[in-house]
């Protein structure tokens, strides 16, 4: 874990709930697999200059099937 003394929007601060990930495996047409992730977080923006927490969820595909969150 990475903690901040204070809230800097250019580090794009974010939290995600280590024990929601999801992988899905998925098959290409030449017949390889790849694996696509997600992880429920929540990060920080400025909109209209105020900041807002946001909910949501945070994806990525790999050509390994992930081990963990980490």
């Amino acid at each position: 874990m990475i903690r901040e003394d204070r809230l800097v929007l250019s580090r794009q601060p974010h939290a995600v709930d280590l024990g929601s990930p999801r992988a899905r495996e998925h098959t290409r047409d030449d017949s390889t697999h790849y694996y696509g992730g997600r992880i429920d977080a929540v990060w920080f923006r400025r909109r209209s200059g105020v900041t807002v927490a946001c909910i949501g969820t945070l994806w990525d595909f790999q050509d390994q099937r992930p081990a963990d969150a980490a």
